[in-house]
């Protein structure tokens, strides 16, 4: 019978994902560091909102091509190399619409710093286009090389964002670099994905836009309704309470997320495993989930003693004594990791068995709850009913993507061999 994916072997290739991960995070969390140390309360929350908003926006121009990639490079699909050309030529034409929504946006809410949100908005539509490329590289078994392109772009970021700092340059300047940034990460991306004997040419061809669409749109409209639940209670943070508001729960909210990036170790490598094992063999063992599980619960484990006996001392070394107030949301969010680290495995399950519409579903009851909540607590509860909206999406998605696991015909129950 079939083994069970080891789990060094997914820590051996997922390390690089890390990596990149703590690269990426790195120069974020440096330059937002430095927004935070510099700019008052209300010009960070502003900041915040551009970025909250860009990445909402752009969620909508993924389609779900990232993961979908991934996946047809680990079935070794044979029509790659045209749907890659047609998504390209596709991304291409519909940045033109990403920036008019974006300019309707700011105008309908006021804005005098036009040119950071064209820097901003332009920077995550090009991460985005990054992150085909990259994922594509990992559904390949190719995570060294994803990591060599990734950390030339990532060190030239890192080394000019950081010489102005020291010089105390505008936050605009800060921001073109990483747009640099970005666009050289692009290129070395694709450089190395043409090594597999891709030939890029600009192409869009209907009829293969059409067939990639009909199973890549499910996923992306599922991780759509994950970036906007993510991303909105920042958003209406601002609107019901305050700008103040969202600086205090966007900085407690963005180190609760970093325990992310460590199952992506996992879940990265586990997610081409499991593609290319559904691809041949037609179905999965439910053991190929236990160790993950069990290995992403211990962490979390870990993060929540953390995060609940020194909040403020994290939010302290990383932003500032200005913060340190955020200590309590930090340590209530941090119950909520169970279940966020959890969904992301059984999400990654669903769509390797083809399963995209299940996950969609499940993300779109969860976003649903999330938006009631907010909206029903915030102006009853503050910030407290953010908390509470986001540990219970968490786990009230986790339940769902489980039944649908359940019922899946994909996956066998049966006992294999370990």
């Amino acid at each position: 019978m079939t083994k069970t994916v080891s789990i060094r072997s997914l820590l051996n290739k997922g390390q690089y994902s890390l990596y990149i991960a703590l690269a990426e995070k790195g120069v974020f969390f440096i330059i937002f560091m430095y927004f935070a140390r510099t700019l008052n309360v209300a010009e960070y929350g502003l900041v915040m909102i551009t970025f909250s908003f860009a990445n909402i926006l752009s969620s909508f121009f993924e389609f779900g091509f990232a993961p979908y990639f991934q996946r047809e490079a680990a079935a070794h699909s044979n029509s790659i190399e045209e749907e890659l050309n047609s998504v390209l030529g596709f991304k291409a034409v519909s940045f033109f619409l990403y920036g008019i929504l974006t300019v309707l946006y700011f105008t309908y809410i006021g804005t005098d710093t036009p040119l950071s949100v064209a820097i901003v908005a332009t920077t995550i539509y090009v991460f985005g286009i990054s992150g085909i490329f990259s994922r594509t590289l990992f559904g390949f078994n190719q995570y060294v090389n994803s990591f060599k392109a990734l950390i030339v772009s990532k060190i030239i970021v890192f080394i000019v964002a950081g010489v102005l700092i020291i010089f105390k340059a505008s936050y605009e300047f800060l921001l073109l670099v990483l747009l640099g940034g970005a666009i050289l990460q692009t290129i070395c991306l694709m450089s190395n994905v043409s090594h597999n004997g891709i030939y890029f040419k600009f192409a869009l061809k209907a009829k293969i836009l059409k067939r990639v669409i009909k199973s890549s749109l499910p996923i992306g409209i599922g991780l759509s309704f994950v970036w906007i639940y993510d991303k909105a209670d920042v958003i209406l943070i601002q609107r019901i309470i305050g700008n103040e508001a969202v600086s205090f729960y966007a900085v407690a909210y963005s180190l609760y997320k970093i325990p992310q990036v460590i199952a992506g170790v996992i879940l990265l490598p586990f997610f081409t495993e499991i593609s290319n094992r559904y691809a041949t063999e037609g179905s999965l063992s439910m053991n190929e989930l236990f160790k993950p599980a069990v290995l992403l619960v211990t962490v979390s484990g870990v993060i929540i003693l953390a995060y609940n006996c020194i909040p403020e001392l994290f939010l302290t070394l990383v932003y500032g004594n200005l913060y340190k107030r955020s200590g309590w949301i930090l340590s209530t969010l941090s119950f909520a990791l169970p279940g966020l680290l959890l969904n992301n495995l059984t999400g990654n399950t669903l769509n390797a068995i083809r399963k995209e519409r299940k996950v969609m579903n499940s993300t779109f009851f969860a976003f649903l709850l999330n938006i009631g909540l907010n909206l029903m607590l915030l102006s009853w509860l503050g910030i407290v009913g953010a908390v509470i909206a986001t540990i219970c999406t968490e786990y009230f998605m986790l339940c769902i993507q489980i039944y649908y696991i359940q019922i899946s015909q994909g996956i066998r129950w049966q006992k294999t061999t370990l």
